[in-house]
């Protein structure tokens, strides 16, 4: 089943995971997981590329609101990740793809 609330790298991902069935899935079918993937990809297709972007983009007053609101993510992800090599566990997962895959 297609979760709709996944960006379209996420889409093909999940459906990779659906078809060529593997041992260490992408996407795994904790709701847990898939509460905390949704999560993730939200806030970093919302907020983080935004932040950034505005950060990169502007001047002044605006620029000042765009770094502290992109270091407050950074802080999170930070938090998120700790000492861990990817984001679900010892294993590269959606997340990982789906970060790693954004312009």
């Amino acid at each position: 089943m297609v979760d709709p609330y996944l960006s379209p790298s996420s889409f093909l991902s999940t459906c990779i995971d659906e078809v060529w069935k593997q041992e260490k899935q992408l996407f795994s079918d904790d709701p847990h997981y898939r509460a905390r993937a949704r999560f993730w990809i939200d806030l970093f297709d919302k907020k983080i590329a935004d932040y950034g972007m505005r950060l990169w983009a502007s001047k002044g007053e605006d620029q000042e609101a765009a770094k502290k609101e992109f270091l407050e993510c950074m802080k999170l992800l930070e938090n998120e990740l700790r000492d861990k090599p990817y984001f679900a566990s010892d294993c590269f997962g959606l997340l990982d793809i789906d970060f790693t895959t954004k312009k």
